[in-house]
């Protein structure tokens, strides 16, 4: 049923207001992803996560594919895996494909105690998004939540509940910081830190959960959401490349956004190498990163966001950099569309372009979006690939094997971010 209403009320939007599918908020005509980034307090502690924020919607993650089941709530989703339907199989290959965003499925494991500890079901949330670095790290979830479901359950677990302005504060009874770890009452079956035994704070606003066991960035993550908070989405350079990502006309599955002074600017000079490791037979070509070798000139840009997007049949991973001059984002469109189409992955001592590795990948025109909110412009550079069919692989025995994995190419972009190998971002002085 709560499906059939999320979807009835998408239908309504789109009829109306020509809205986008899948991703987007069926109560308000801004995307829940800019909703959500406007919850995200603009200080420092929110500025130390690789990436900067991580975002996932699971509905667009079942929407991409065709035959991936929906699950109103853990129970249906457990008889499903314990039938050996394919469709329950092909659901969890499907799970594969999320890069960003929260760890959520990997407490499906734990069996169905989540909805007693936190007063939600996992399969309520539609969204999430999580931000900064542990201990200081914060969570943002979207869905369908019963306020008072979730008071009941915390309150059984000596919490203190109160309310501001209509959102429902919930923190612990005994005054301990949130931060607080105890292994001994650790229940890896509630979210919200529960795998540390702590007592996180949570608060619960109109279709949103926010948390962090960081009980200073909780509570400026509150009054952000109040509007009481400058927001990263006050930020001009987050939210011309949040509405870039998010006005495209297709689906918006997953994104990271990566402040550039954590992945962009490599001041390389060889000869400093050579002359740490004299006695090593190295030469400048060899320590020249590829960035040098084989790219031409990217100008510097100021915010940037790899996102994984569904359009129709293909897949799309796209590359959205920030800029304040059209020149400028022009010649990065165009210069980041032939990077992306050389790109290998060195980490993985990969002897070809990874895009060639992808049946049927290919890049797509290089573009350029204009924020008229913000007067930014944002270049766009994308490659994309077929969603694989639904057949199941043959095993060398003959018997029917798994199904293929999607997403594999975005997969390999996060892979190499982390890595430090995705060297397409590099802007050298």
């Amino acid at each position: 049923m709560k499906r059939a209403f999320i979807l009835c009320s998408l239908l309504m939007a789109l009829v109306l207001a020509a809205l986008p599918s899948g991703a987007q908020d069926a109560q308000s005509d801004e995307h829940v992803l800019l909703q959500m980034l406007s919850m995200i307090p603009d200080t420092p502690v929110a500025f130390e996560g690789i990436p900067l924020v991580s975002y996932i919607d699971y509905r667009a993650l079942e929407q991409a594919r065709p035959g991936v089941p929906t699950y109103e709530n853990w129970n249906e989703w457990r008889a499903s895996q314990d039938s050996k339907e394919d469709s329950g199989a092909l659901w969890v290959i499907n799970s594969f494909r999320i890069n960003n965003g929260p760890q959520l499925f990997r407490y499906l494991t734990m069996g169905n105690e989540t909805p007693e500890l936190v007063g939600f079901d996992l399969f309520d949330v539609d969204h999430a998004l999580t931000f900064g670095a542990p201990p200081s790290a914060g969570n943002v979830l979207a869905g369908e939540f019963d306020a008072e479901a979730i008071e009941r359950a915390f309150v059984a677990r000596d919490y203190d509940a109160s309310e501001q302005d209509d959102v429902l504060l919930l923190r612990r009874s005994d005054g301990r910081e949130g931060t607080t770890t105890d292994l001994r009452n650790r229940n890896p079956a509630n979210p919200l830190g529960g795998d540390l035994g702590r007592q996180e704070p949570v608060a619960v606003g109109d279709g949103f959960i926010l948390n962090s066991p960081d009980d200073e960035l909780w509570e400026a993550m509150v009054a952000a959401y109040q509007g009481e908070q400058r927001a990263l989405l006050d930020r001009p350079s987050i939210a011309a490349a949040a509405e870039a990502i998010t006005q495209q006309d297709m689906l918006l599955v997953q994104a990271a956004f990566l402040d550039p002074s954590d992945v962009v600017v490599a001041s390389f000079d060889p000869a400093i190498l050579l002359e740490m490791t004299p006695g090593a037979e190295l030469d400048a070509s060899m320590l020249t990163p590829q960035a040098v070798r084989n790219y031409g000139t990217l100008p510097l840009y100021t915010m940037s966001v790899l996102a994984d997007l569904q359009d129709g049949e293909d897949q799309v991973a796209l590359v959205a950099l920030v800029y304040d001059s059209e020149d400028e984002a022009r010649q990065a469109a165009e210069e980041m569309t032939t990077r992306l189409a050389l790109f290998r992955n060195e980490h993985r001592d990969m002897p070809e372009p990874l895009m060639d590795t992808v049946e049927g990948a290919r890049t797509d025109e290089p573009d350029v979006f204009f924020s008229e909110a913000t007067g930014k412009y944002v270049a766009l550079a994308s490659v994309r690939y077929p969603m694989p069919d639904n057949a199941r692989e043959k095993m060398e025995t003959g018997e029917p094997g798994p199904f293929k994995l999607s997403g594999v190419l975005y997969r390999d972009w996060i892979n190499a971010l982390y890595a430090r190998a995705f060297d397409v971002l590099a802007v050298i002085e």
